[in-house]
């Protein structure tokens, strides 16, 4: 039985940054721009991986998304 990655991602909250905008509608742009004004913080809500590809914690950006900055 082969493992769906993205339900394995999803099981630990993160997911790489062209899937989080598929399925959410945001846009790369705007999430680099959170990164670099200190609004979505590395390691919390985004993370860089070894190999250069950016992650989003789901569970972060949807605290963020319904809490604003009072989540961090």
């Amino acid at each position: 039985m082969a493992v769906n990655i993205i339900n394995v991602a999803r099981a630990n909250n993160w997911v790489r940054l062209k899937k989080y905008c598929e399925n959410t509608g945001d846009t790369s742009p705007a999430v680099h721009a959170r990164r670099h004004k200190g609004i979505w913080l590395d390691g919390k809500h985004t993370i860089k991986a070894p190999d250069g590809n950016l992650w989003v914690n789901i569970e972060e950006a949807e605290k963020w998304i319904e809490f604003g900055n009072k989540a961090n």
